[in-house]
């Protein structure tokens, strides 16, 4: 990860946000760029109103100040627009659900964004994170078939849109 950020806020000038689930990996996070000389705020709970909104306000507002901004998942981030200056997010540690992925991308890509916005997922072959991702995956295929099974109700006289068939192309392309 610390190639990447160096690369986007150093060599491009542009600000990131990182993602993490708990408070030891924001310090960690945060200990590492600043030993790589980039200024970096920890957006955290124990932070007053005042401080949040200063943090927001320098990320936000300020081209060469808080260049990385890490946050936590569990934090309250609702309504934060922080779009204006950031089109780059990092994923340190999967999500608990994906609603809340979706949620803390949409801090950076939403209306009003006029770049592409580039999201980093960091996962670790076999380790925990993967195993999650693996099951989530795994859940929602159901609920892709059921959706696949209406379509194919709809289309009706089309066998070779089958539901069976579409679930074997997808697991020999997937597997």
């Amino acid at each position: 990860m610390l190639p990447v950020i160096r690369n986007q806020v150093i060599v491009h000038g542009e600000k990131a946000i990182v993602w993490t689930q708990f408070p030891a990996e924001q310090i960690y996070v945060s200990t590492v760029l600043r030993e790589a000389n980039i200024d970096t705020e920890v957006f955290h709970a124990c932070l007053s109103r005042d401080e949040r909104m200063e943090i927001i306000d320098q990320f936000a507002q300020k081209m060469d100040e808080c260049m990385v901004l890490v946050c936590g998942y569990n934090i309250n981030a609702a309504g934060l627009n922080l779009q204006s200056l950031c089109r780059n997010v990092h994923l340190l540690c999967v999500g608990i659900s994906k609603s809340i992925v979706k949620q803390v991308i949409g801090r950076v890509s939403r209306l009003g964004q006029d770049r592409i916005t580039f999201v980093y997922e960091y996962r670790v072959a076999g380790s925990f994170d993967g195993e999650l991702v693996e099951k989530s995956e795994s859940k929602a295929l159901p609920g892709l078939v059921a959706e696949v099974g209406e379509i194919e109700l709809q289309v009706g006289a089309f066998r070779e849109f089958a539901v069976e068939n579409w679930i074997h192309g997808y697991f020999i392309e997937t597997f």
